[in-house]
Formats: structure tokens, sequence, C-alpha cells
């Protein structure tokens, strides 16, 4: 669902269906990774911290339906860019982050144009939420 939203913005998007799976190919050099908080052998902390060890510029978007500050503020606290609340407002705010996100490294990077149609490496980790398959590393 949200994944083919994302396609229809975003240039190259790829999905996988674990955090290991996710983290075995990082050498494909992602600027994002969008995963859920709760996966299933390790949770989006862990699986932060591995992304962050290999890839400090890789900024990790982690997406859940809890509500308790203490998980965002461990999440942010361990390298995450943001954490994103399950909800109505949610795709908006992915979308939003992945902008800003593209906008800075544009920024940053003195020698790129900026252009928001280059390639963008996106890794997208499945898993099914509720029985509706969604994006990311998501439960």
């Amino acid at each position: 669902m949200i994944e083919s939203h994302l396609e229809q913005e975003y240039s190259l998007i790829t999905v996988y269906s674990s955090a290991e799976e996710c983290i075995d190919n990082l050498h494909r050099r992602p600027d994002i990774i969008i995963m859920d908080y709760h996966l299933d052998s390790m949770n989006g902390l862990e699986a932060t911290k591995n992304i962050k060890a290999v890839n400090p510029d890789i900024q990790v978007i982690l997406v859940s339906s809890q509500e308790q500050l203490q998980v965002a503020v461990n999440t942010l606290k361990y390298g995450a860019y943001d954490y994103v609340m399950k909800d109505e407002a949610a795709l908006f705010r992915i979308k939003s982050l992945i902008n800003k996100i593209l906008y800075l490294n544009a920024v940053v990077t003195k020698n790129q144009s900026f252009n928001l149609l280059k390639r963008i490496g996106i890794m997208v980790c499945t898993v099914l939420v509720l029985g509706i398959s969604l994006f990311l590393l998501l439960k």
C-alpha cells in the first residue's frame, strides 16, 4: 500500500522482507531506509544500530504504532533520522521526511546539482501488518 504510493514519486525502491536481508544489501548504498520498529528477529532499534555501524550516512526512518515517548527518543538516540507514528498522516509525514533528506543531501553535496529526479536509493522492507502488506520492515 504505502510502497505503491512511494513508487509513484521515487524512482528506485527496493523491498526486503527482513532486517537481515536489508542489512545484507547495504552494499547497494541506499540514501534512506524506512522500517518498522517491530521486526521478527530484531527490533528497529537494533537494525538501526547495525545499519549505522556499516554506513552512518544512511538515513533511517522508523515507523511504529507505539505511542511511548521513550521508544521515539531511543530511536533518535541511536541514529534514526526520525520516528513516524502509524496513523492517517504517516504517508504524508514519510514523504515529507524523504523530500527533506533528499534536499539536505543535495545541499551538502557541492558537486551535484539539485535535482529531485536523481536516482534515489530507498530501501523499503515489507512485512504483513494486520494482514495487509505494507511497506518497510512493518509488522
